[in-house]
């Protein structure tokens, strides 16, 4: 981790290893400061996860879900609920992974809006 005004190496961290190849390419910050980040190379790029990194820690909290070429991640605005892009397995249709804070209920929201 970086800080941005400064540019100093602050931090790292290392996720729990797979036998894959790691490339975390999204992460929000809760207002606590726990980082969620969003993985997208379990399985060959096929399977995401997510980890959350919280008081030096690495834990993951979500894994087995399908991704596209790119995985975002994003916080509602009072924290409840990260919001993770996803693809429907069945139709490679877009979905979002809803994974509720602090429980890390998971749920799939697949409406299409428009």
């Amino acid at each position: 981790m970086y800080d941005v005004a400064s540019r100093a190496l602050v931090g790292s961290f290392a996720v729990p290893d797979t036998g894959d190849p790691t490339f975390l390419n999204d992460e929000t910050v809760a207002g606590d400061g726990t980082v969620y980040v969003a993985d997208r190379t379990a399985a060959g790029g096929q399977w995401g996860q997510v980890h959350r990194i919280q008081a030096g820690a690495v834990e993951t909290i979500a894994q087995g879900f399908r991704v596209g070429a790119l995985i975002g991640a994003t916080l509602t605005p009072d924290d409840g609920l990260l919001l993770v892009s996803a693809l429907d397995p069945a139709r490679d249709s877009a979905q979002v992974l809803l994974i509720g804070l602090p429980g890390l209920q998971q749920a799939v929201f697949t409406k299409v809006i428009g």
